[in-house]
């Protein structure tokens, strides 16, 4: 659930287009620990980890998803709350 709490802020490693969506790493900016299953709130948008390895988390969206929110014009290194 969700707390409304800002944690930590982090940056987009990097924006990968699959055939239903895009892949998204995010690298958090501070000290912060997620494992496999959490999740986190991006700017508003809920994303579940899906793949955590070596400080960067991944967060796999659906087409249905980018429709409707902001990520489909997430660039990279853009700084994102979490």
């Amino acid at each position: 659930m969700f707390t409304g709490l800002i944690e930590t802020i982090g940056a987009v490693a990097s924006v990968e287009k699959t055939g239903n969506g895009i892949r998204l790493l995010l690298r958090p900016l501070t000290d912060f620990e997620v494992g496999l299953g959490d999740s986190i709130s991006i700017n508003g948008v809920c994303l579940t980890v899906t793949k955590h390895n070596k400080g960067v988390s991944q967060h796999v969206t659906s087409k249905s998803e980018l429709a409707l929110t902001y990520l489909q014009r997430q660039c990279e290194a853009q700084t994102l709350g979490s």
